[in-house]
């Protein structure tokens, strides 16, 4: 299942690619939405940890 590469190099929007996997594996496109924002959410929160725990190991200026 081959992403959709715009014009500027982008793959689109998130809803674009929800409705792309949701008629792939032909399921509702609010499930799909849902599962991607919990990913996201997760992404955000590992991120956030690696900040914060990188944080700890600057020095104070």
């Amino acid at each position: 299942f081959a992403a959709q590469v715009c014009l500027d190099g982008s793959l689109g929007n998130i809803d674009d690619l929800a409705q792309q996997y949701a008629d792939y594996y032909n399921t509702c496109f609010s499930d799909v939405c849902e599962r991607m924002e919990e990913l996201r959410k997760r992404r955000v929160s590992q991120d956030l940890d690696v900040v914060s725990g990188s944080a700890g190991h600057l020095p104070l200026q």
